[in-house]
């Protein structure tokens, strides 16, 4: 599979579904990020950047962290009044200067737990999966929300944190 990616000109790529023994060793050793490499290519001239995600699905319940229960908190297209719920009833808060320090520390506390399962100092948080973002307000309540939390975040210098979309 590697080799194919790579011929058809990849050269990085992310995957998802993963036998989820597979993901346990890989997150308990920080080999969650490789070089994917066929095993007849001595050189590694097939070689491809992985990215495997850590945990169940894509969505953004299971990509902030390893608690879903905090991270469909900071899925906003699960705002009080729409027709999507978090499962686990703890609905997300739109970001105001009155919550915006507790809602970045809890954001801020998911990534950090999800970093240590990777040697980069860099981690990726993909926000979304199929089927989202085919409305302005969701793009609206997602974009205005998370730029609070990240401007937020990004002027605590004691944080150590710079984060980008």
């Amino acid at each position: 599979m590697a080799y194919l990616l790579k011929k058809a000109g990849l050269t990085n790529i992310l995957l998802q579904r993963v036998h989820y023994s597979v993901k346990k060793y890989l997150s308990q050793n920080k080999m969650l990020e490789f070089m994917w490499r066929q095993t007849w290519d001595h050189s590694g001239s097939t070689d491809i950047f992985t990215h495997l995600m850590p945990f169940y699905s894509y969505d953004i319940p299971h990509t902030c962290g390893p608690d879903p229960k905090i991270c469909c908190q900071f899925d906003f297209k699960r705002l009080p009044g729409s027709r999507v719920k978090c499962p686990w009833r703890v609905a997300p808060q739109a970001i105001t200067e009155k919550n915006v320090d507790e809602r970045a520390r809890t954001l801020l506390d998911q990534y950090r737990k999800k970093s240590q399962l990777y040697r980069s100092n860099v981690l990726l948080v993909p926000l979304g999966d199929d089927f989202r973002y085919d409305t302005p307000k969701e793009w609206d309540d997602q974009m205005n929300n998370y730029q609070k939390l990240f401007d937020y975040m990004n002027r605590q210098s004691g944080w150590n944190v710079q984060v980008r979309k």
